[in-house]
């Protein structure tokens, strides 16, 4: 415990830089709110993946929270996939980990989706 308590660079809130990240944050909530993207994590990485998705000539953004991130057609008809990873340019190793959902997770979040919408035409 005492090692963890030893760990880190404790500096002043820097009154600033707080008040002016405030003021952007007000524009993302405002943002958010004008696009019904609720959770910010969420919105933040539908908004790097599409920058990432837009830049690679992929047209197509999964809004949900399983599967590859983007997708465009192929001239044959068939599909490609992206999945975006962040890294930093300061990392001392530029790892990523691929195993955050599996067809099971998948199958059973479209099911609970399709049980939600079946749901709302009954009542």
């Amino acid at each position: 415990m005492s090692n963890l308590l030893s760990k880190g660079n404790f500096q002043l809130i820097n009154e600033t830089f707080l008040i002016k990240s405030l003021d952007v944050f007000q524009s993302v909530s405002r943002l958010q709110e004008e696009y019904s993207k609720g959770d910010t994590d969420t919105f933040m990485n539908e908004v790097r993946d599409s920058i990432a998705a837009k830049y690679l000539n992929f047209t197509h953004i999964n809004t949900e929270k399983h599967g590859f991130d983007a997708r465009r057609t192929l001239a044959d008809g068939s599909f490609e996939f992206l999945e975006v990873k962040t890294a930093s340019f300061d990392a001392d190793t530029w790892g990523a980990t691929f195993n955050d959902t599996n067809q099971e997770k998948a199958d059973e979040e479209r099911l609970q989706k399709d049980r939600t919408e079946q749901d709302k035409t009954y009542t």
